[in-house]
């Protein structure tokens, strides 16, 4: 097994990873080995570069790199006191419309991604790959198709286990999750066969802005567990309530905050009706089919303050 070992301000990798870099104030490393592959791979080419790790925030490391399949950079997220497993679990995260142009090192610390797979407690590797772009239409470009679904996975493995940071193969179990515009790749997701049968969870965060059937379908299934964290900024209420009358008629449980409305495209009618989150179970919130929450957060700070305790399976 191999670990990697924060020390100090610097990162001790083991061998195989190819790590060079320093820690900035931001509290995430810049990798200046990383910074030359993505310059010299242009922004938008499908390139191979081999990954590169960093220390990060809440004692994760993360690691950039690219894979033909894909047109951008990937970070690879693990979490603290890393060895590789024989059984891989990844989480598949995908983040909202890029309106403001943010680079992937910007994603993962203002959205503190690293801090959430670590406060998490899940011995999974989070991959985070970047859509350049005012709206996600590389990610719906990439996965949108069961074929290129499984070829940025299946690369994407083959770069991680040469270096030395998995042992290959594909991931035994996944998780999807994604912010605000995520949906539309997300949906494509779970509406393919590939990979679906050791695909068990759905997080969305503010990220419900059409009843997607894919999403019904999918929280049908035995064994499949679907969030979803919505704030009154963030444009999902109406559509978060067609979603739970379309998961009604298909008489698929759900708890937390259950908004009502008139039909389908219609306005909310009155306030939600909702169960604090601490008031559910550890076996609701791990067993749950499908799961409900509001808050009065902003749009952006859902993804800080939820996407750990989802993963979790608990309250923050």
């Amino acid at each position: 097994m191999q670990q990697l070992v924060a020390e100090g301000p610097g990162l001790t990798p083991s061998p195989g990873i190819r790590t060079l870099g320093r820690t900035l104030g931001l509290g995430l490393a810049f990798t200046f080995a990383a910074a030359a592959h993505s310059a010299a791979a242009g922004e938008d080419e499908s390139v191979q570069a081999p990954f590169v790790c960093e220390q990060a925030n809440g004692g994760a490391q993360a690691c950039f790199g690219r894979v033909p399949a894909y047109p951008n950079e990937i970070a690879a997220i693990f979490p603290p006191g890393w060895e590789r497993p024989a059984s891989l679990e990844m989480v598949l995260y995908l983040h909202g419309n890029n309106a403001s142009h943010r680079t992937l090192r910007r994603y993962l610390i203002d959205f503190r991604l690293p801090q959430a797979l670590a406060a998490s407690g899940r011995k999974a590797v989070m991959i985070v790959p970047l859509s350049r772009g005012p709206k996600t239409d590389q990610h719906e470009a990439a996965f949108g198709s069961g074929a290129g679904y499984r070829a940025v996975v299946t690369q994407l493995m083959a770069a991680l286990k040469e270096a030395g940071l998995v042992e290959g193969g594909e991931p035994s179990r996944i998780t999807l999750a994604g912010h605000s515009g995520a949906y539309r790749a997300l949906s494509a997701l779970v509406g393919q066969s590939v990979f679906l049968d050791r695909t068990l969870e759905l997080l969305l965060l503010d990220a419900v802005y059409s009843p997607r059937e894919s999403f019904v379908a999918f929280a049908r299934q035995p064994g499949r567990r679907l969030w979803h964290v919505s704030t009154p900024g963030g444009g999902t209420l109406q559509d978060t309530a067609c979603l739970q009358s379309r998961l009604q008629e298909a008489e698929v449980p759900f708890l937390g905050c259950i908004q009502y409305q008139e039909a389908c495209g219609s306005n909310p009618v009155g306030e939600p009706s909702c169960l604090p989150p601490d008031t559910f179970t550890a076996a609701e919130w791990q067993g749950l089919r499908a799961g409900f929450l509001q808050d009065a957060v902003s749009h952006d700070e859902v993804v800080r303050k939820w996407l750990a305790p989802l993963l979790a399976g608990r309250a923050p």
